[in-house]
Formats: structure tokens, sequence, C-alpha cells
């Protein structure tokens, strides 16, 4: 979205999403707390206020967006030309060395490298007006489901013959060609087949995503958030029926987590207008004052 939109850098943004990572990482907390997965402790959750936002996609995401007005001029300056090539080195790389030789050197599939390479994505799907069609007919939707269908078999299956870490790697990883299709794809059906253009409407949705992004990979929600699935493949359910479990799972996933975005934004703008008025309050008492 940042690249797509060409965003530049802004101090509240940053602000505001470091105070939504420790949030949740708040929240993350106490659902771990409450399910008996951690003890509660005054230490524990000053640590999750602190650096609870720190996880490893805000923190790559805040470098990126630190220098993104830097970022935009540079590609810019690129021709047509330049960036597709710039773009397909980059790709080689990021499959090749990343996903599939897993090299330390490169970095790993949770860094600064990985996701700099799907800012690219967003940048040039917005300069080049991106998308997948066949026949002059836009099929992002198709490719999209056709992706999640596959990635979603396949992790299943790999988590049936207990293969968790491979699992997590083809559904998770920042360096899968087949997880980076998927998202361009829908990104895409969003910007050009449903015409959210304005930055506001992709926002909204996003914001809601991101939220579950956050709480579901917090610290302490994401060591036992898979373990359902996971001993249900250990007791020996049937692929099949624990194929169905994992789609139900992560729609129920999603929307409690939606839920629980819609219900922290409610209070948070109740505290903003109260705190608003606040000010104005003593600002009417100063100004009668004098």
């Amino acid at each position: 979205m940042s690249g797509y939109f060409h965003a530049r850098f802004k101090l509240r943004k940053l602000i505001e999403l470091i105070i939504e990572g420790s949030i949740y990482a708040c929240i993350g907390y106490f659902i771990a707390c409450i399910l008996g997965y951690k003890d509660i402790s005054f230490l524990a959750f000053c640590r999750r206020v602190i650096t609870g936002w720190a996880m490893w996609f805000i923190v790559a995401y805040i470098t990126i967006y630190c220098f993104s007005n830097y970022i935009v001029k540079f590609l810019d300056g690129l021709e047509n030309k330049e960036l597709k090539i710039l773009l397909l080195i980059y790709g080689i790389l990021n499959t090749v060395l990343g996903f599939l030789m897993e090299s330390d050197t490169y970095g790993g599939p949770y860094t600064v490298v990985a996701m700099l390479f799907v800012y690219l994505l967003g940048y040039s799907i917005k300069r080049f007006n991106f998308s997948f069609k066949l026949k002059n007919k836009s099929i992002n939707i198709f490719v999209y489901l056709g992706c999640a269908i596959l990635i979603g078999v396949s992790g299943g299956l790999l988590i049936y013959f207990n293969q968790q870490s491979l699992a997590r790697k083809m559904m998770t990883s920042y360096q899968s060609p087949l997880l980076i299709v998927s998202g361009c794809a829908l990104f895409m059906c969003f910007a050009n087949d449903i015409k959210l253009k304005s930055s506001k409407a992709i926002s909204k949705i996003a914001t809601h995503v991101l939220a579950c992004y956050l709480l579901s990979d917090s610290v302490d929600v994401h060591d036992f958030v898979w373990l359902p699935l996971t001993n249900a493949a250990a007791g020996g359910m049937s692929w099949y029926l624990l194929l169905l479990c994992l789609i139900g799972y992560v729609i129920g996933i999603m929307i409690a987590c939606i839920l629980i975005d819609i219900l922290r934004k409610l209070i948070y703008s109740c505290i903003e207008k109260f705190i608003l008025n606040q000010i104005k309050k003593r600002r009417k008492v100063n100004n009668s004052g004098t």
C-alpha cells in the first residue's frame, strides 16, 4: 500500500503505528493469560507496552517508511525499462537465495530486504497500472483464489504430515512466490477491479487486516495460535477434515481480530474525544479568566 500510493514520511503515522502495535501486544498478552499460556505479571505487561510493537514486520516497515521519501525519488528517476530490470533481478534473488536456498547472508524471509521487494511491487503496480489479464479481461480474483487454495491445501497437507516448519514457510514467508503473487492479485482486485482507488477506502480495509496480523502474530499469541490444528493433526484427524478445519479456523481468527479492532477503534475514539473536550474546556476557562 505504501509503495502503491507513494506514501511520504509522516511522524504522526509512525507514532500511531507504534502505539497500535503496543496495544495489540498487550491484548495478545491478556488473551494468553486468560487461556492459561502465560502468568500475569506487571513487569511483563510493562515490557509489552514499551517493546511489544517491535515485531519484525513493524520494524521492517518503519525502516522502509523512514527512507520512503528517498526511495520514491530514486524510483521516479528510473526509466520503465530500468525499473522492470530491477524488479526482475530483485525477484530472482528473493526467490532463489531467499526462499529456495534460505541463505543466511541474504537475511531470511522476515527482514527489510524481503519487505522492500513487496514495497517495490506496490510501486510498480501503480506505475504500470498492472493487472493479471486473459483476453483483455481481469482475472485478478481468480489468480488470488487459485494461489490461496494452493497455499491452503499444501499447508494443510504439510501440517497433516507433521511438517509444521515447512508449512509455516509455505504459508507465511515473505519470499514465497505463491504468497507474493497471491497478495499482489488480491490488492489489484481491490485497486483496479473494485475501483477502490482512494487511499482512504483501501486503508480502511487494510487496517483490519493489519489488526489480524498484529494480534495473531504477537509474541504471546504466536506460540499457541496454531496448537489446535497441530494437535488435531497429531491426533490422526483425516487430511480433508483437517483442511476444512484450517479454513474455518483462519476465518474465525480473522472475524475475532476484526471485531476486536472495531472495539479498539471505538474505545480509542471515545478517549480521544474526551481528551479534546477537556482541552477545549481548559482553554475556555483560561480565556474567560484573562
